[in-house]
């Protein structure tokens, strides 16, 4: 999977937006997809992240085509 920036900016309020580009091909699955990271800054530090995806479901195709669970009884300890 490769990320790829694509921009950032600091809002009013003083918090920070990021947002790039998700890329991945594995086992066959293809992920392209578009996310952005918002950054609430207090005191010079960063105190809580939001990651908003634009395509939820696509991430959720891609993972499970490209990483197989076993069965449920064998995950369970």
């Amino acid at each position: 999977m490769q990320v790829t920036p694509i921009g950032m900016g600091e809002l009013n309020s003083g918090s920070v937006v990021e947002v790039y580009r998700a890329t991945g091909d594995v086992n066959g699955a293809k992920l392209q997809a578009l996310n952005c990271n918002h950054y609430t800054v207090e005191n010079g530090k960063i105190t809580e992240v939001q990651v908003l995806m634009a395509d939820q479901h696509g991430y959720d195709a891609f993972f499970w085509e490209a990483y197989h669970l076993k069965p449920i009884p064998d995950r369970l300890v």
